[in-house]
């Protein structure tokens, strides 16, 4: 499960079948639509990552000249997201390095 879900697993979910004689496509259905609690979780942490630096209001407004105004910023989102976070039950760590 990622921020594609949709698309990929969105195809299962309203079939309708013009032929399926070993009943393949209600299988694909339930699959597509009963995703592994752990890969909700991952999905939920990864957005946490990804979406805030998108959707932040000072970006939005291309209003980033003053960089202690930003990380201010930046610092009180993630100190909300992880308390939301741990309010969740999840926890955000890596034990790989992207490079």
């Amino acid at each position: 499960m990622d921020d594609a879900w949709p698309l990929k697993a969105g195809q299962f979910a309203d079939m309708v079948p013009l032929y399926d004689p070993h009943d393949l496509l209600p299988e694909l259905r339930r699959v597509a639509l009963a995703p592994s609690p752990e890969a909700v979780r991952s999905a939920i942490v990864q957005a946490f990552v990804d979406e805030p630096y998108e959707l932040a209001d000072l970006v939005t407004r291309g209003d980033l000249g003053d960089p202690e105004q930003v990380y201010a910023c930046v610092e009180t989102l993630w100190a909300g997201l992880l308390g939301w976070m741990a309010d969740l039950g999840l926890a955000f760590a890596r034990d790989d390095l992207p490079f």
